[in-house]
């Protein structure tokens, strides 16, 4: 059973990418709960919440220009706290969770909110994950009272059939015009390298000795490399080709929300 650790249950992080591909726009934030499973991420606004005494405090939502077109104007801000979805009070993750999955994608979403002393009705449409903004990468790591982490990670969003990630090296790679190329370097991410990690830009050569292209390429390699097994990456920074090793994790993300949930 997973217990109190230093007042921290679960830290959840996430990256929000404006583009994937060689050149990105990248907005970050970790939120803590000392509730498991205590956290929830509304797509569309790009907003993270987290259960506290007073409600559902919202304390990250994403930049307009980081939103698609659709939920650029929708009003909520850090220090909202959601009362009401739809007319029914929510108090945790889990209440607001289930009233969204279980709305249609387009289905109206209307979030009681209380901002300051005042009461405001903020309302948009569900939207298609596929169409939700994004990318995004979600990290969710849980402190058990043994010490151990468990980490649970996501991605959502557009374009994910032209990225990969591959946490081991702390980086996401895009398909672009030049190759397989590093969109986003992962910031604080934990990694056991041996050799500088790639960064902004630089193209993938090969993965163990295979010639990748694109991300298919490179996961054809990933995916049937055992855990535990290592992988040698070669890339290309500066012009000059260099060379990084690392072992394959057993924790894989999750790749894909359902369309609709």
């Amino acid at each position: 059973m997973k217990m109190l650790k230093l007042g921290i249950i679960a830290s959840f992080s996430l990256v929000i990418v404006g583009s994937v591909a060689a050149q990105v726009m990248k907005k970050g934030v970790t939120i803590e709960s000392d509730q498991p499973g205590g956290i929830y991420f509304l797509m569309g606004p790009q907003a993270a919440m987290r259960e506290s005494d007073d409600g559902l405090v919202i304390d990250f939502v994403a930049p307009a220009d980081s939103r698609a077109k659709d939920y650029a104007d929708v009003d909520l801000k850090a220090g909202d706290i959601v009362m009401m979805v739809n007319g029914k009070r929510v108090k945790t993750a889990a209440d607001i969770e289930k009233m969204v999955n279980d709305l249609e994608t387009g289905a109206m979403i209307k979030l009681g909110v209380k901002r300051d002393r005042d009461m405001m009705i903020v309302s948009f449409a569900k939207p298609d994950p596929e169409e939700a903004g994004g990318p995004m990468m979600m990290v969710t790591r849980t402190v058990g009272d043994d010490g151990n982490v468990d980490t649970d990670i996501k991605m959502a969003g557009p374009d994910l059939d032209k990225s990969v990630l591959v946490m081991e090296a702390g980086v996401i790679l895009a398909t672009t015009d030049d190759g397989l190329a590093v969109g986003v370097v992962i910031d604080n991410a934990e990694t056991d390298l041996d050799g500088d990690a790639p960064g902004d830009g630089d193209v993938i050569m090969s993965i163990n000795g295979t010639t990748v292209k694109t991300n298919g390429d490179f996961s054809a390699v990933y995916d049937a490399t055992p855990p535990g097994e290592q992988i040698a990456l070669v890339y290309l920074h500066d012009g000059a080709e260099k060379t990084v090793k690392f072992k394959k994790s057993a924790e894989q993300p999750v790749r894909v929300i359902k369309k609709g949930h």
